[in-house]
């Protein structure tokens, strides 16, 4: 029997390309996110495991989405949060020809920092490019 000693991965990468800002990470809790920017309402009826699972469910399966982690291709002790303007996972799918006009991009960002109540100085929209873990 052979045994292998390398690094052995059977995780798989996305490329993404995202429209927004980051925050220092642990700003905003996943509470905060789900009220502000996602108009959520009566999660003081879930338990703390749900609000997490939810938050979750929301952010990975919307076109907004908040990146926590450098695993989740934000920057180091940043949270990425902005629109994904295309994400494209290593199994083979390719990203869709479109036109998608820029100024609605920008629009649409600066409409997710408001919903948080942060400035432009704080906060100022970038194109964010890189790979997660999927």
């Amino acid at each position: 029997m052979k045994i292998r000693t390398g690094f052995v991965s059977n995780s798989s990468t996305a490329s993404f390309v995202i429209i927004g800002f980051t925050v220092p990470r642990g700003k905003f809790t996943d509470r905060f996110f789900l009220e502000h920017l996602y108009g959520r309402s009566n999660l003081d009826q879930m338990s703390e495991d749900d609000l997490e699972d939810d938050f979750n469910d929301t952010r990975w399966n919307n076109r907004v989405t908040v990146r926590n982690h450098e695993e989740e291709g934000a920057p180091k002790k940043e949270t990425l949060i902005g629109v994904v303007v295309v994400e494209i996972h290593d199994d083979g799918d390719y990203a869709d020809e479109k036109a998608i006009d820029v100024e609605d991009l920008l629009e649409e960002a600066a409409e997710v920092r408001n919903k948080l109540n942060l400035s432009e100085k704080e906060a100022s929209i970038k194109m964010y490019i890189g790979t997660r873990m999927a």
